[in-house]
């Protein structure tokens, strides 16, 4: 039931959602540019970064197998909501593609030649894995039909050059789902629980610079960067151990 609230009152903050994308986008783009240029992260304050190294040492480690018992569908979930964009034997770059399960479900139930990448490798998957810088894939132009990024622009030091490095190398579209808010209130709690769930309950080390947008700023910056969203779906909490509010976003790259 309070999910379901939760769910209904961000949707009505999404229809309100307007004029303040301009300012929103050029903040982002601010952070962004800070980040890259070597400024640090807040969640890497020392205060902070001492405090989830503890925490994970104590509650982290167990809360953290509970919590992944909870996720044991999410590849499939993730795979489900995302297959109707991608069609059947295609070629398919996975692009921070975690333990690699969704891009091995695409290989398995689809006949996709799918090609997994991330910054770390934690592939557990017989599938092709490359390792990379987190900016440029050295893969060339459209090399591959469809590019997955599920929930990986926001863990992102520089989203702006994933997202273009990404639609550089699809030919056809990018399916993206990220982690939205609608309000400062929610942009908080998604900032504190990214943290919590990433460097407390999962790995201390992982990289968490919280970059969230709202939906349409996201379809305002994709558009920016030359492509056109052709479907956006609101999911909402739709995994409702990991509290976050998931969109999807089909992407496609416009021709020049």
């Amino acid at each position: 039931m309070i999910f379901k609230r939760l769910n209904r009152t961000a949707l009505d903050s999404a229809r309100k959602e307007s004029a303040g994308q301009a300012e929103t986008i050029r903040r982002f783009r601010a952070k962004v540019d800070a980040i890259s240029s070597g400024h640090p992260k807040l969640v890497d304050h020392h205060l902070l970064a001492a405090a989830a190294r503890e925490l994970n040492k104590g509650i982290g480690r167990t809360a953290g197998r509970l919590v992944s018992f909870g996720l044991r569908n999410r590849s499939k979930k993730i795979f489900e909501q995302t297959s109707p964009f991608v069609g059947r034997e295609r070629m398919l770059l996975d692009l921070g593609c975690g333990d690699g399960k969704v891009g091995e479900l695409f290989a398995q139930n689809h006949g996709c030649r799918v090609t997994l990448m991330d910054v770390m490798n934690y592939n557990k998957t017989n599938l092709p894995f490359h390792k990379y810088n987190g900016r440029e894939t050295r893969f060339i132009d459209d090399q591959f039909e469809h590019v997955l990024l599920v929930t990986v622009l926001h863990h992102s030091d520089d989203p702006i050059a994933v997202m273009s490095e990404a639609l550089r190398v699809a030919s056809k579209s990018v399916v993206v789902i990220e982690s939205v808010y609608f309000n400062e209130v929610h942009r908080a709690f998604n900032s504190f629980f990214d943290w919590f769930y990433n460097r407390v309950l999962n790995d201390p080390n992982v990289n968490v610079p919280l970059n969230f947008l709202p939906p349409k700023a996201w379809v305002s910056l994709f558009g920016e960067l030359g492509g056109r969203t052709t479907h956006m779906e609101h999911f909402g909490i739709d995994m409702p151990v990991v509290p976050e509010w998931h969109t999807l976003y089909v992407v496609e790259k416009m021709q020049k």
